[in-house]
């Protein structure tokens, strides 16, 4: 983001932005704002966000078109939104295949997030 841009860290475990917070002020990051979030609400007035990464979290959320509509409404026009999940494939790390997302699962959601 540079010297002059904002990263927002938002997540629904405590540990993860403790861990965050840590690492930025061990690296001296001043620009790094702690969001606690839920699967339901993510306080982040609209069209405020740039860029956003969600990474390795939308199989825990029970409602992943609802949770995709909230996250792109922070976006700014012409921001764009990135989803990386765990493919639907057995593999050494990562949570159970069970629990994967297959691309056209998520493809779907995302188009019925509009």
């Amino acid at each position: 983001v540079g010297p002059t841009g904002m990263a927002l860290a938002a997540d629904i475990q405590g540990e993860m932005l403790s861990a965050v917070r840590s690492r930025a002020l061990e690296h001296g990051l001043t620009n790094v704002r702690i969001v606690k979030t839920n699967d339901r609400e993510i306080p982040i007035p609209p069209g405020t966000c740039d860029f956003v990464l969600l990474a390795f979290m939308l199989h825990e959320i029970e409602h992943r078109a609802s949770f995709l509509h909230r996250a792109a409404r922070t976006l700014k026009p012409g921001g764009k939104l990135v989803a990386i999940e765990w493919d639907k494939v057995e593999g050494p790390i990562g949570p159970p295949q069970e629990e994967r997302i297959a691309p056209e699962e998520l493809l779907a959601d995302a188009l019925a997030a509009g």
